[in-house]
């Protein structure tokens, strides 16, 4: 798999840390070099549980790039696992999926996106929710 030019220096600062959580390694990776070239920071877990945690531990995180359908612990469990936790139920996220409806976190979400995700959507998403601060 071919690696993007990250950015750096001052273009890099103040984008921001994203979650990226799927249970697709492929997905993660390319996922994380998207954003990393883009300028973000980004942390991935392999499941909502791992996810759920690193949202607990990681500081300073401006979004979550969340997958539906996952082993160990849903997207949608983490959603509701989330929604009473201190401290990270502000956190955006945005759900990506391949499953055209998923209403069920239609109010728990900031956004949906269908994979495969276009690069341009992705980035204007992300934008939205990590630069208009």
């Amino acid at each position: 798999m071919c690696r993007l030019q990250a950015a750096s220096g001052p273009e890099r600062m103040g984008r921001g840390t994203i979650l990226v959580v799927d249970d697709d390694r492929d997905v993660r990776e390319v996922l994380r070099d998207i954003l990393e070239a883009d300028g973000f920071a980004v942390e991935t877990a392999a499941d909502g549980r791992e996810g759920l945690q690193k949202m607990s531990s990681v500081t300073g995180l401006s979004l979550v790039l969340l997958d539906l359908m996952m082993p160990v612990m849903s997207g949608l469990e983490l959603l509701k696992a989330r929604s009473v936790m201190s401290g990270i139920h502000a956190i955006p996220v945005v759900l990506l999926s391949a499953y055209a409806n998923c209403a069920d976190a239609s109010d728990e979400v900031a956004a949906r996106l269908p994979k495969p995700v276009e690069v341009a959507t992705l980035l204007r998403v992300v934008h939205r929710h990590c630069l208009a601060a």
